[in-house]
């Protein structure tokens, strides 16, 4: 129990029913029981968190308009960019952290101390999520964001 987070990568290939099935759509059919069913899209699980809760506040803050319910909200790459600068101030002026990303109490959301796991986080964000914002193949992905807690 407690609260996970997830970001999920999806990339839809879009076109006609009609057309000669593509390698992902081979490849599938391969593997499951999609015989003759065309892949419209591809889904990764991109990055998880476990009772990061200084990420879950800024998602809930910067895209979720301040609703916390546990819904799929979608993320865009500039977005994913911001966290991840934002991460990297934090890291850079530490005596700032409370004010620049701070944490969130919530029930079975892990402690709010600014400490070694909380920087720990923050570490762990950059290096998930900056191949995302660097690579431009990137920004034809659909990016969503959801917690479970």
């Amino acid at each position: 129990m407690g609260l996970d987070m997830y970001l999920s990568a999806e990339k839809y290939h879009y076109g006609s029913l009609n057309e000669e099935p593509t390698d992902l759509t081979k490849a599938v059919n391969a593997m499951t029981d999609t015989k003759g069913y065309q892949v419209k899209s591809f889904r990764i699980w991109a990055c998880d968190w476990r009772k990061a809760n200084q990420i879950h506040a800024w998602f809930v803050d910067n895209v979720q308009e301040g609703e916390d319910d546990c819904k799929e909200y979608r993320v865009s790459v500039d977005q994913l960019r911001d966290l991840v600068e934002l991460c990297k101030k934090v890291l850079a002026h530490r005596d700032r952290a409370e004010e620049l990303l701070p944490t969130q109490a919530g029930f079975f959301f892990g402690g709010t101390a600014i400490d070694d796991y909380y920087f720990a986080d923050l570490m762990d964000t950059i290096e998930k999520l900056e191949p995302f914002t660097t690579d431009p193949s990137w920004e034809s992905w659909d990016f969503t964001y959801q917690s479970s807690w």
